[in-house]
């Protein structure tokens, strides 16, 4: 969803919809049918990852903008979308840099705002891998195999 916000070009640099335009959410959840119809021919299941939080109130403004677009239409498909936002906010709910995490203090991001660190990633992963776990009964620690 990061990289998703903004213009959408054709393979010849050409822009199909501007960001923010009605036919850009089309363009836009078009591409999201494509995805959901590629995991269906390989009888895989689609779950949807979200985003944490963003250093740059206006990235992270179109991040929450995208991000509930894409949960309405995971929704309409009864697709799971696992939120990671509110495990990368600090005690106040607002964007930071470390988390204490098992007892220390973890750097959880990039410089740039953006990306996890590996900390991060780790920590993230961990959450990510309950939440699976619960909704379907596998983890990375189980023996059990994932609904098809």
């Amino acid at each position: 969803i990061g990289n998703d916000c903004q213009t959408i070009v054709n393979a010849k640099h050409q822009i199909v919809a501007k960001y923010g335009t009605s036919e850009w959410t089309e363009a836009y959840l078009n591409k999201w049918d494509a995805l959901r119809t590629l995991t269906k021919e390989a009888n895989a299941e689609l779950v949807i990852v979200g985003l944490p939080i963003m250093k740059n109130a206006r990235f992270d403004k179109r991040i929450l903008e995208t991000s509930a677009l894409v949960q309405q239409w995971a929704n309409m498909h009864n697709i799971s979308m696992i939120s990671i936002r509110e495990f990368t906010l600090n005690e106040n709910g607002l964007y930071t840099q470390y988390l204490s995490h098992d007892g220390r203090n973890h750097k959880i991001r990039l410089k740039d705002g953006v990306h996890l660190s590996y900390a991060g990633s780790k920590i993230i992963s961990r959450n990510v891998f309950n939440i699976l776990d619960t909704e379907y009964k596998w983890s990375s620690n189980s023996n059990s195999t994932p609904k098809p």
